[in-house]
C-alpha cells in the first residue's frame, strides 16, 4: 500500500470514529510535524483510552462499528514508521499522529 493511500485509510477510519462517538465539534490542528484531533466525549474514560487502539474494542457496543478502525489505523502508521497516541483530560479525547523523525510522508 503507498504511503498516500495508507494515509487516507488512517484518516478516513480517524473521521470514521469521531463521526460517531464526539459529543461536539471537533478540532483539527496541524503544528510541528503532527496532526492532533480534539473533541468532547463522555464515552470514554481513563480505562477505555488505554485499549483505545486494541482490536475489536469499541466504547459503545450499541453502534454499529466492528472495533477495528483505531487498530488498522495504529498499525498503519506503525508500518510507516510513524506514532499515534491517544490522551484525555477533563472529558476532552485527543488523537495524535506524529510524523517526527521522517523527512517524507
Amino acid at each position: 500500500m503507498a504511503n498516500k493511500e495508507a494515509l487516507n485509510r488512517v484518516f478516513n477510519n480517524i473521521f470514521s470514529n469521531i463521526i460517531k462517538y464526539a459529543d461536539t465539534d471537533l478540532v483539527i490542528m496541524v503544528e510541528n510535524r503532527q496532526v492532533i484531533f480534539k473533541n468532547h466525549t463522555k464515552l470514554i474514560d481513563k480505562v477505555k483510552i488505554g485499549k483505545i487502539f486494541d482490536r475489536f474494542f469499541t466504547v459503545n457496543y450499541k453502534e454499529n462499528s466492528t472495533g477495528l478502525g483505531l487498530d488498522i489505523a495504529r498499525d498503519i502508521i506503525d508500518k510507516l514508521g510513524y506514532n499515534i497516541s491517544a490522551d484525555l483530560d477533563n472529558d476532552i479525547f485527543s488523537l495524535i499522529i506524529n510524523f517526527k523523525g521522517k523527512d517524507r510522508l
